[in-house]
C-alpha cells in the first residue's frame, strides 16, 4: 500500500435505498501470462501463447468465465426503441439547416431566426448547415421525439448545437452512411431561466443516440453531450472532444454498441447524481470505446458493470472508477496509462480480458465512502508510526530499516545449498498495516488479467478472495507497496496466479482449496521468463515480468501437499516442497510474516538464487532452522 494515498475529498455519501447483489462470483487476472502450448490463448498480445497439452484442462478452466454478478436489470437497461435505429422517411417532417433561412417541411416547427424549435412528438430528419445556431426540442412532458441527422453540420458559439429543454424521450438517430457535426465554440452564457446548459449536446430528457452514421462533437468550455437523466448509446461512430467531460448524465450511461472516440479534459465517461441514491451507474455491454481523459476514464458515482464491449483508456487519475461496486463479467479492457487503473468500493471480475497498467494500485478496492466523504484508505494518510513511508526496489528504506537478507542468523556457508523443514509458513504480510473494512472485497471467479503497476497490484482494503481466472502482477518495483495488499482475509481456491514484485511490503495468499500456493524469494529484471516447473521438469506455468522484482507468489492447479516446486528466471532458482498447501519465504525485511508476528514457519526449500543478497542459515543451513527459530528482519 501506498501510505500517501491519493484520494478523493469530494465524494459524497450516499444512503442506499437497495441492497446489493453479493459480490461472490470472482475476478480473473492476467498479465503477459505464457501457458503452457495448446491451450487457445486471449486474443490481446498481453496474453502470452499459452499451457503445454499437459496442462490444458487445468488452465481452461482457470480462465473460463466465472458466475456472472449482475448489478442492474441488464433486460430493461435497453429498449426495443433503442434498438432499432428504423424510420418512415416519407412521413417524417423534413428541416432543412441554412444560415439564408431554415425550413421544415411540415407542422411541430418553429424557426425564428438561427434557432429552430420542434414542439411536438414525432420523427424529424435534419440536413444541412447552421454556422452559429442551434436545434431545440420543447415537447410536451410525455413526447418521444425522433431527430434524424442526415448530413447536418450545426455550431452555436454560446450555448448547446442541440438542446432537449421538454421531452419525456429523444432519439438522435446517426442516418447511415451520413457525416454529421456538432459544436460549441466559446463559453456558455446564462440562460433567462438559470439552467445551467454546459454541452454541445444537452438534454434534460432521456438521450438515445442510434443509428450507423457518424457525428463529431466538439465543445471548447465544457462537455460534450450531456443528459440530465440517461444517456443510452447503442450505435454510430461517435468522436467527442470536450474540455470538461465527454459523455455526461446524472441517472445513467449505458451502452451496448458504436464506436466511440473520446477525448475530454477531465473524465471521458462521467454519472453521478449526488441527490438520488441508487442514480448515477454506467452499463457497458458492448461497443468500441477509445478514451483519453485528463481524470477518470470512467467515473461512476453509484456502480459500475461491464459485460461486454472493447474498452481502450488512457487516464491522468483513474481508468475505471466507481465509488460503490465495480464490476466486469466480460469484455476487453486496456488500460494503457492510469493512477489508478480499477476502482470501487468492491471489485469482482468474473470474466473479460484485462489489461491494467497504473503508476499506483492497479486494482483497487477502497469501501464505501463515509459520512464525511472519504474512504477508509483515503482515512490512512500515512505510513503507521515506525514503518518507512517509502523503500526502494532492493528493499532499502530510505530511513534506515534495514536491507533485504539482512538479519541476526548466523552467515551461511559460502557456496552451499540449504534446505529448510520447518512445517508451513504462515500466510499474509504486513501489507498496508490498514483496518479490515467490510464493505471493501476484492473477487475473482474468472477471466483473464494482466497488471503492471506501479503501487500495489492488487489493494483490497478488505478481502481477497480468488477462485478462478487466469492473474499475473509485475510490480511494485518500490517496498512501499506489494504485488497483493489486503486487510482483511486472502485466500485462492482455484485459477492461475503468478504475482511478481517488491518484497518490502510483499503478501502471499493462502491456499484454501485443493491447490498450493507459495511465495519465494527471486529476484529479476523486467523480461525475465519466470518458469514453474514440478519434480518432473513439467512446466505448469510462466510469465514475463514487466518490472523488476525480488519475490514470487504462485498458486495454480497441479501444486499439491508434499509436491515439489521449482521457479527459476534463467539465472536463478528456488526449488520448495510444500509441506501442506502453503509455503511463503521471503527475503525482504517486513512482508513475510503477518502483522504482529515476529516468527516464520518454512517448508522445505533449496535455492540457487542469490536474489537479495546472502541467504541466511535458515535458508541455507544444513538442518534449515535458525539458532532461534525465527528469522528477524
Amino acid at each position: 500500500m501506498n501510505f500517501e494515498r491519493h484520494f478523493r475529498t469530494t465524494l459524497s455519501l450516499r444512503y442506499r435505498t437497495t441492497v446489493r447483489c453479493a459480490l461472490m462470483a470472482g475476478l480473473g487476472l492476467v498479465t503477459s501470462l505464457t501457458l503452457l502450448t495448446g491451450c487457445s490463448s486471449a486474443s490481446t498480445s498481453s496474453v502470452a501463447e499459452a499451457f503445454s497439452s499437459s496442462n490444458v484442462t487445468t488452465v481452461s478452466d482457470a480462465a473460463a468465465s466465472g458466475e456472472a454478478v449482475t448489478l442492474v436489470d441488464t433486460s430493461s437497461v435497453f429498449s426495443d426503441r433503442d434498438l432499432d435505429a428504423s424510420y418512415d422517411e416519407a412521413s417524417a417532417v423534413k428541416i432543412e439547416l441554412s444560415d439564408e433561412g431554415s425550413t421544415a417541411s411540415g407542422s411541430g416547427v418553429t424557426i425564428a431566426g438561427s434557432t429552430i424549435t420542434i414542439t411536438e412528438e414525432g420523427v424529424y430528419v435534419v440536413s444541412g448547415t447552421l454556422t452559429d445556431g442551434q436545434i431545440v426540442v420543447d415537447a410536451g412532458d410525455d413526447a418521444k421525439v425522433q431527430i434524424v441527422l442526415d448530413g447536418a453540420d450545426i455550431t452555436c458559439s454560446s450555448t448547446a448545437a442541440i438542446s432537449v429543454v421538454n421531452a419525456d424521450k429523444v432519439f438522435l438517430t446517426l442516418a447511415e452512411g451520413t457525416e454529421n457535426s456538432v459544436a460549441t465554440t466559446d463559453a456558455f452564457e446564462e440562460t433567462d431561466s438559470g439552467s445551467n446548459i454546459d454541452g454541445a449536446i444537452f438534454s434534460k430528457a432521456d438521450l438515445t443516440i442510434q443509428g450507423t452514421g457518424s457525428l463529431s462533437d466538439s465543445c471548447a468550455e465544457g462537455h460534450g453531450i450531456v443528459s440530465k437523466d440517461e444517456l443510452t448509446i447503442t450505435g454510430g461512430t461517435i468522436s467527442v472532444e470536450a474540455s470538461g467531460h465527454a459523455l455526461q448524465a446524472k441517472d445513467s450511461i449505458a451502452i451496448c454498441g458504436g464506436t466511440l472516440d473520446l477525448v475530454a479534459g477531465t473524465d471521458a465517461v462521467h454519472c453521478s447524481d449526488d441527490e438520488d441514491a441508487g442514480h448515477g451507474w454506467i452499463y457497458v455491454s458492448g461497443g468500441t470505446i477509445v478514451a483519453e481523459a485528463g481524470s477518470d476514464g470512467f467515473d461512476a458515482g453509484d456502480f459500475l458493470e461491464i459485460d461486454g464491449g472493447d474498452i481502450t483508456v488512457t487516464a491522468a487519475d483513474d481508468g475505471l472508477h466507481a465509488e460503490y461496486e465495480a464490476v466486469v463479467n466480460g469484455g476487453t479492457i486496456t488500460i494503457t496509462e492510469s493512477y489508478e487503473a480499477l476502482e470501487g468500493s468492491a471489485v469482482t471480475i468474473t470474466g473479460g480480458t484485462l489489461d491494467l497498467t497504473s503508476s499506483d494500485d492497479g486494482i483497487n478496492a477502497a469501501g464505501e465512502p463515509t459520512e464525511d466523504g472519504s474512504t477508509e484508505e483515503g482515512m490512512q494518510g500515512t505510513a503507521p508510526a515506525g514503518m518507512p513511508d517509502s523503500q526502494d526496489a532492493s528493499g532499502s528504506a530510505e530511513n534506515g530499516m534495514p536491507q533485504a537478507g539482512s538479519g541476526t542468523g548466523p552467515e551461511a556457508p559460502s557456496g552451499t545449498n540449504g534446505t529448510l523443514d520447518a512445517g508451513t509458513m504462515p500466510q499474509g504480510g504486513m501489507g498496508g498495516g490498514m483496518e479490515n473494512d467490510d464493505t471493501a472485497s476484492v473477487t475473482i471467479s474468472g477471466g483473464t488479467i494482466r497488471i503492471k503497476a506501479g503501487g500495489d497490484g492488487i489493494d483490497s482494503n478488505g478481502d481477497l478472495a480468488i477462485t478462478g481466472g487466469i492473474i499475473f502482477v509485475s510490480g511494485p518495483e518500490n517496498g512501499g507497496n506489494g504485488s497483493l495488499d489486503y486487510a482483511g482475509e486472502g485466500t485462492i481456491t482455484g485459477g492461475t496466479l503468478m504475482a511478481a514484485g517488491a518484497s518490502g511490503m510483499a503478501q502471499s495468499i493462502e491456499a484454501a482449496g485443493s491447490q498450493g500456493a507459495m511465495m519465494v524469494a527471486i529476484s529479476g529484471s523486467a523480461g525475465d521468463t519466470i518458469e514453474v516447473t514440478d519434480s518432473s521438469g513439467t512446466l505448469l506455468c510462466s510469465m514475463e515480468a514487466q518490472t523488476s522484482y525480488q519475490c514470487v507468489v504462485v498458486s495454480t492447479a497441479g501444486m499439491v501437499s508434499d509436491g515439489t516446486y521449482t521457479v527459476s528466471n534463467g539465472s536463478s532458482s528456488v526449488t520448495v516442497t510444500l509441506e501442506g498447501l502453503s509455503y511463503s519465504e521471503n527475503g525482504g525485511s517486513m512482508g513475510a510474516a503477518p502483522q504482529g508476528q515476529g516468527g516464520m514457519q518454512r517448508g522445505r526449500g533449496t535455492g540457487s538464487s542469490d536474489a537479495l543478497g546472502t541467504p541466511s542459515a535458515a535458508e541455507t543451513g544444513g538442518t534449515g532452522s535458525s539458532s532461534s527459530g525465527s528469522l528477524q528482519a
